[in-house]
């Protein structure tokens, strides 16, 4: 990595931490815990395909969905999706 691309990430890293400091201020220990468990999890989810024979799976054949899209109107499908199996259960 060249200086300039490390004072670039440098600056970006602390324009977020600058910003997360800002956002989060207000919040109690437990709500900034939450965040973080119900982020990684999200983090984590996205790399899995559901299950096959899932509900959620059927669904997403249904609606042309793909839990690997690459085009923002299939992550806008595959969310839908997912949304409307989680308010059915």
């Amino acid at each position: 990595m060249t200086p300039q691309v490390s004072a670039a990430t440098n600056a970006v890293d602390a324009a977020r931490e600058r910003l997360a400091l800002r956002m989060f201020r207000n919040w109690s220990c437990p709500d900034y815990d939450q965040i973080l468990r119900l982020t990684r999890m999200l983090a984590d989810g996205l790399d899995d395909a559901p299950a096959a024979g899932s509900k959620l799976a059927e669904s997403m054949a249904q609606e042309g969905a793909s839990p690997t899209g690459t085009d923002a109107r299939s992550d806008r499908r595959t969310m839908k999706v997912i949304y409307d199996s989680h308010i059915q259960t």
